[in-house]
């Protein structure tokens, strides 16, 4: 059970600021928890004080199958934490789950101008709570100077990751959407396209020739997702790139490669520098690319370098 001086952070912040309606209410609330608890904005974002504030037990770890996280009970303060997940998601979905506490609060409060309908959608809540858990986590106020001395790249996700105490994709997602020049970061997987597996024979079906076996199109690395600089182009699901690229070397070998490489993913095409790394997410073989789009200053400066 949870503890018996239990104060819901969220029915709190909604009783001093009213209802959240968009986005810039869920980053006021993530400063009202580091507020409340006496926490800076200097990296990293020690929880606990915020856990111990509320008076919320510390989150049980628990096998949570297909879920990072789960609020149990709000009015008690109860969480549980997937204990198959590394420590720094883990670190991430307790933020997510206190960032749910808020809209745990707002679905039990009368709203008259919704006349009963949700205020937010499962997805968009969803996106929410990840928004406000990066903002806990890794303050706009200090995470952005850093990106800006840095520069968006690889190096500097590990840089982030570990000052932070966060993984490298969620590092990496915020200084590509948030830092200067343009920028997109895709996980790419090795895959067919929806409609080419959707026409895969059945592996019980009997073949129409005996002799004739049909050989299935070859898988391509395709974007598993993708996200850009703010205002940048939406990265489409399931497009590919070639054999020939730096990114399908660094999945083919595993490694981390760095280079120019044509890139045409239908929202935008050209000439990028790109910055792979291989990555394994259950047991399958994955690429993590900063691509630095044709207009960056980064692609045009490494262009120019090697005389494309």
């Amino acid at each position: 059970m949870g503890s018996s001086d239990y104060l819901h952070p969220g029915k709190l912040f909604v009783a001093q600021y009213g209802q959240v309606t968009d986005g810039s209410g869920v980053i006021r609330y993530a400063e009202f928890l580091r507020r409340e608890s006496s926490l800076s904005d200097e990296p990293p974002i020690d929880l606990t004080p915020i856990f111990r504030r509320f008076g919320i037990s510390i989150p049980k770890r628990i096998s949570l199958p297909g879920q990072s996280g789960l609020l149990m009970n709000p009015d008690h303060g109860i969480i549980f934490i997937s204990s198959d997940d590394p420590a720094t998601r883990q670190r991430f979905s307790e933020a997510h789950e206190l960032i749910e506490l808020l809209f745990a609060a707002q679905s039990s409060a009368p709203s008259w101008s919704s006349r009963g309908r949700k205020l937010f959608s499962d997805e968009a809540k969803e996106k929410l709570c990840e928004e406000g858990a990066a903002e806990l986590l890794m303050p706009l106020s200090t995470f952005v100077p850093y990106v800006h001395q840095w520069g968006v790249s690889l190096e500097t996700g590990q840089r982030l990751a570990e000052l932070y105490g966060v993984s490298l994709t969620a590092a990496l997602l915020r200084a590509v959407r948030f830092g200067s020049g343009q920028h997109a970061l895709v996980l790419w997987k090795l895959a067919w396209k929806p409609k080419e597996e959707k026409a895969l024979p059945c592996s019980d079906q009997l073949p129409l020739f005996e002799d004739y076996t049909p050989q299935p199109p070859p898988q391509k690395l395709r974007v598993r997702w993708g996200s850009s600089t703010q205002g940048g182009p939406f990265i489409p699901p399931h497009k590919s790139v070639e054999f020939d690229t730096s990114i399908y070397q660094s999945y083919e070998q595993g490694s981390v490669t760095k280079s120019m490489d044509w890139v045409d993913l239908g929202t935008f095409c050209g000439y990028c520098f790109c910055e792979s790394m291989a990555i394994t997410l259950g047991t399958e073989r994955h690429v993590l690319s900063v691509i630095h789009l044709p207009k960056d200053e980064h692609s045009v400066s490494s262009r120019q370098s090697v005389g494309i």
